[in-house]
């Protein structure tokens, strides 16, 4: 059962597929960052849309981690959807205590770190014929001793008995500032004032400072599945299409078991790694024989030379600056404004920024590179710097074959992942032939927009692609994409099991669980 792109009418097929059924057309790219930050929540993904609601979120550039340069770069070079995992190893949350005329209620930073800056005043205004109710004001300062209030909460009407509707433990849960340590206290906190005229408010400052921790392990960027914690906070993102790990100033390198997790995490989730060289792979020679020894390859993952330096303030950079999220934001506009089966040109793949080279390539270094999996920035006429390439990391063993090829790659990663939300919903169902012509259907005309959008060769769409039902027991399709040449096919299998989507390259055999 094929659909008939050219006659989508025909007699037995379900009418056109409506706006509830339909695959949204392939839109904007989302790139997840996983690294420390200066504040904000641990293990779970936040979106932001800019570099400013990651700052307003996070904090800004900090000293131990070049996260915040990894997202800035990549707003800066065409970016505009993101999701940011902060990771933590060991790293502990202020505390205050708000005296009561018996025990105080103690209050924690919510999140970890040194600038978490949270201030808490109380007021028994409108209260005083309520000996139990008080409003407490939160606010979170951008450095110690100042006055510029990043963030604020008020609660008004809380109460010390457990059985009020406005009790404040109850209350306080609700909290992005702020959580309720014991004891619990019975009295309200005291007012806090000054004794001048007017009595003007006061704030109660951290008593106890945070800790932003050590460096990342493995372990902590990994995380664990069971605790959605590390690569694992990002189940709960249903896609995402690039992700980063910048490495830390420090100059230490991230560890091969991190980077085997997040190529695994990144193929199972149809996504593409960006590998950062180390900062001491200073000369092509050196990056080129340390490759060879690794022997990390992958067609999940892409890996580009050399770093990145600021063209004002390099000093500043000695290990100059991992390009990771330049490289995502390259690619994201890219993307938006060709599509995601655009190949590099320097017109269309220029680094933005204030942002260049480390190292000037000649030719044949250039050559010796890519050969090894690595996609390079080179020097354009004007002085720019202009990412280019299409190699995934899977370097020369498969030059020549799609897999070798990044936009290819790319393009059926995101393909496929949209068909399998898409068809989703037949998980587990009996393969009856309504639920196959729908399935057909909806797939096929998803793949007719990208080939009417250029995505696929063919001078027709019977040249460019096909899509049939399985012929056994699960419910799910085969689907033929012409990438390079028209009638020329990579065929994918995804099958909507009862334990989950299963996908399968019928050319290499390949089965991967989605």
């Amino acid at each position: 059962m094929a659909f008939d792109s050219e006659h989508p009418e025909t007699e037995g097929m379900p009418p056109a597929v409506s706006g509830n059924d339909a695959i949204p057309p392939i839109e904007g790219t989302l790139t997840a960052f996983i690294g420390r930050a200066q504040r904000g929540p641990v293990n779970h993904a936040v979106a932001v849309g800019s570099y400013e609601e990651f700052r307003r979120v996070f904090g800004g550039n900090t000293a131990f981690s070049h996260l915040s340069h990894a997202v800035l770069h990549y707003f800066q070079n065409g970016g505009q959807h993101a999701v940011v995992v902060r990771a933590i190893n060991r790293g502990r949350r202020a505390s205050l205590a708000l005296p009561t005329n018996a025990v105080p209620l103690k209050l924690r930073a919510r999140h970890p770190g040194t600038h978490e800056l949270i201030r808490v005043s109380v007021d028994h205004d409108e209260w005083t014929l309520h000996p139990s109710r008080f409003n407490l004001t939160i606010q979170r300062v951008s450095r110690q001793g100042s006055q510029l209030v990043e963030d604020q909460e008020i609660f008004r009407g809380l109460s010390v008995a457990g059985s009020d509707p406005n009790y404040f433990v109850d209350a306080l849960a609700g909290s992005q500032l702020v959580t309720v340590e014991g004891p619990l206290p019975d009295q309200r906190p005291l007012r806090t004032v000054t004794n001048s005229v007017g009595e003007a408010v006061t704030y109660v400052p951290m008593e106890t400072d945070g800790a932003d921790g050590d460096e990342l392990t493995d372990y902590d960027i990994i995380g664990s599945r069971d605790e959605s914690t590390g690569l694992f906070a990002l189940d709960r993102v249903t896609r995402f299409d690039l992700m980063c790990i910048p490495g830390p100033p420090s100059g230490r390198d991230l560890g091969i078991t991190s980077l085997v997790a997040a190529e695994r995490y990144c193929a199972r989730r149809h996504a593409m790694l960006i590998v950062d060289p180390p900062a001491s792979w200073q000369s092509v020679d050196v990056a080129v024989l340390n490759a060879r020894r690794h022997g990390f390859n992958s067609t999940h993952a892409l890996r580009y030379y050399p770093r990145v330096t600021p063209r004002v303030g390099a000093e500043r950079f000695p290990n100059d600056l991992p390009a990771c999220g330049a490289v995502a934001g390259i690619l994201a506009r890219r993307d938006s404004r060709e599509g995601m089966w655009s190949v590099a040109t320097e017109a269309n793949s220029l680094l933005r920024g204030g942002l260049g080279a480390a190292l000037d390539l000649s030719s044949h270094q250039r050559t010796l590179l890519q050969r090894q999996g690595f996609n390079t920035f080179v020097r354009t006429a004007s002085g720019a710097a202009a990412l280019l390439g299409d190699v995934t990391l899977a370097g020369q063993a498969l030059i020549g074959g799609w897999q070798a090829s990044l936009h290819c790659q790319r393009f059926v990663a995101r393909v496929m992942s949209e068909l399998i939300e898409g068809t989703a919903f037949a998980r587990g169902a009996t393969n009856e032939p309504s639920l196959q012509r729908k399935l057909v259907r909806i797939a096929g005309f998803f793949l007719l927009d990208l080939y009417e959008r250029g995505a696929l060769r063919g001078q027709s769409p019977t040249e460019a692609f096909f899509v049939r039902a399985l012929q056994d027991g699960d419910c799910g399709i085969v689907v033929g994409l012409a990438l390079e040449k028209r009638s020329q096919f990579q065929v994918f299998e995804i099958r909507q099991c009862v334990a989950g989507p299963v996908t399968r390259n019928l050319e290499f055999g390949d089965a991967l669980q989605a």
